[in-house]
C-alpha cells in the first residue's frame, strides 16, 4: 500500500493555528491591587473565612483572575467589591468560583462574573 501524499514545508511565518484553544469570551486586561471579597455560601467553612483580600492579576468584562490565601471550593458564590477609586464609583461584582490552584504564594483564583440586570 502507497501514499501519494506528499510531505510540505511549513514555514513559520506560514503557521497558523487550526484548532482555536482560547475560551474566552472577553478581552483580559491585567490589573493591580487588593480588593475585597466576600463569600456569600452558607457552610461552616464561609461563615469562618467569609471575609477575604484578593490580589488581583487580570480582569475583564466576564471574571477575574486574583491571588487568594485560603483555598475556596468551586462554585462557591462570592462577591467582589471594588472601591470608588477618585472621581470614579465603587461597584460590586457578583460572581462564583471557576478555578482553584495551589500557588507557592497562596491560591490563585479563577471568579467568573454573574451577568445580574442593573438595579
Amino acid at each position: 500500500m502507497s501514499s501519494s501524499a506528499a510531505l510540505k514545508l511549513i514555514r513559520e511565518d506560514d503557521r497558523r493555528d487550526t484548532i482555536p484553544f482560547e475560551r474566552r469570551r472577553a478581552k483580559r486586561h491585567v490589573v493591580g491591587g487588593n480588593v475585597t471579597a466576600v463569600r456569600t455560601d452558607f457552610t461552616e467553612d464561609a461563615h469562618r473565612h467569609r471575609i477575604t483580600s484578593l490580589q488581583m492579576l487580570n480582569m475583564s468584562d466576564s471574571g477575574l483572575a486574583a491571588i487568594c490565601q485560603e483555598r475556596i471550593d468551586l462554585n462557591t458564590p462570592i462577591v467582589v467589591f471594588f472601591p470608588p477609586h477618585g472621581a470614579e464609583r465603587g461597584f460590586d461584582a457578583y460572581g462564583h468560583v471557576v478555578r482553584c490552584k495551589n500557588r507557592d504564594h497562596g491560591h490563585e483564583l479563577g471568579i467568573e462574573f454573574d451577568m445580574r440586570p442593573a438595579a
